[in-house]
């Protein structure tokens, strides 16, 4: 999720929190206030009943003042009401045909020697109508500043946001064994500035450190094809010795032998970090049943002395990729069937649209979780560096390719998807 998705989330949820919060909030304080304004006008028509009362001198008189006052109503008691109260009621309103709501003060009157019950009515219908209206309005706002602030957030937000988009598109651009360094951005934001200096910096000492890499790996390669070729010719010519006894050849063989594991090594390390070390990859559409053809012919020897026929099953997929990178991956793979098939056993390479699955016969690994690991030899592997599925693994990742392992009903398989 985006910082700014995330950002304007956060925003967005508080104001509708306190969008919902402040709704009845502003509803009951209004009612409140509004209702305790009523009551006080109750009080006031009270009041100036009171002062009216004293000039009316029969009951007579007070029909005519209840007639003038209809919110008045005066009703014979036979007890004294020592205190006033007000209360709500609801009262149906045959003329208008709904429920009406009423704020009432009940208090107690004495007129000509008798006790009266006092009531003083008013509709509350104009409180509650003005109250809608109110949080109506207020809702309004309240929803018009979110959006308002939501909108000026989102644009705000992506003009400040800019140089850093800036900056992550550049990251993208950048590859390592073509580019220096990535273009400097200026901006007001001190942030930015700070963060685009230190990747510039950082890229630069990354590219310098894989031209120092990249100059180490080759010298280092290239100073020990030396020392190991006077190594190879010296054996060669003391093999050719004359009196030499058989514990001497046998220790010449050792070191002959010893000598060629060093060279493939200093080969598959070699090859390890070129590949770890590739820029951009030209490609171009391969005929993997053709490549596999080829492959498996170079080790024709190492089937025929196992006598195994390898099979070739499926049909002949096209494969657009790195095909220098194709054909070590495939030389690999091949290589890793041939040499650790035992004697008569069985080779099945099947090809699909989208996979190519190599499968041989064998026992199962004491670590196969190891299996991709470098240098990692299983306990009766006698031979190889233990380089070349970590080669395989590292072309896969190089060219977008997934390889996997498995092994079921005695068979060790190899699984690779070219489209992951």
């Amino acid at each position: 999720m985006k910082l700014l998705t995330q950002t304007t989330r956060y925003y967005f949820m508080l104001a509708v929190a306190l969008l919902l919060l402040s709704i009845p909030a502003i509803y009951f304080t209004l009612r409140t206030v509004l209702i305790h304004k009523l009551d006080e006008e109750l009080r006031e028509h009270k009041n100036s009943f009171f002062q009216s009362l004293r000039l009316i001198t029969s009951e007579k008189e007070l029909e005519v003042y209840k007639h003038f006052y209809e919110e008045f109503s005066l009703k014979e008691i036979d007890y004294k009401i020592e205190k006033d109260s007000i209360y709500t009621i609801e009262e149906y309103d045959s003329s208008e045909r709904k429920v009406t709501p009423l704020r009432i003060l009940r208090s107690g009157v004495y007129l000509n020697g008798k006790h009266y019950e006092l009531l003083i009515r008013e509709s509350l219908i104009t409180t509650r109508d003005l109250i809608t209206i109110i949080l109506f309005v207020k809702a309004g706002i309240l929803a018009s500043l979110l959006t308002g602030l939501l909108v000026i957030n989102r644009k705000l937000t992506k003009k400040v946001f800019n140089p850093f988009y800036q900056t992550v598109s550049n990251l993208k651009k950048f590859e390592i064994d073509k580019d220096s360094t990535i273009p400097e951005i200026h901006t007001r934001i001190t942030e930015f500035n700070d963060l685009n200096k230190v990747l510039i910096q950082l890229t630069q000492r990354n590219h310098q450190s894989y031209i120092s890499q990249k100059e180490f790996t080759e010298n280092a390669a290239h100073e020990l094809q030396t020392p190991l070729a006077i190594i190879r010719t010296k054996l060669d010519l003391l093999i050719q010795t004359s009196e030499m006894t058989n514990e001497q050849a046998e220790l010449i063989s050792e070191l002959y032998d010893a000598t060629d594991r060093i060279n493939r090594l200093n080969k598959s390390l070699l090859l390890l970090s070129q590949i770890e070390n590739t820029g951009t990859l030209d490609r171009e559409p391969a005929n993997l049943h053709e490549l596999v053809l080829k492959n498996v012919s170079l080790f024709n020897e190492i089937f025929t002395s196992k006598h195994i026929v390898p099979e070739i099953a499926g049909g002949s997929p096209i494969v657009t990729t790195n095909t220098a990178l194709l054909e070590i991956l495939l030389t690999n793979l091949i290589s890793n069937a041939a040499r650790f098939t035992p004697d008569g056993g069985a080779v099945l390479i099947q090809l699909t649209e989208n996979e190519l699955i190599i499968s041989n016969t064998g026992e199962p690994l004491q670590n196969p979780e190891k299996i991709f690991n470098r240098f990692h030899r299983e306990s009766n592997q006698k031979t190889g560096t233990g380089l070349g599925l970590t080669i395989s693994k590292q072309i896969c990742k190089v060219l977008g390719f997934d390889l996997r392992y498995r092994f079921e009903q005695h068979k060790h398989t190899f699984i690779l998807r070219f489209n992951p």
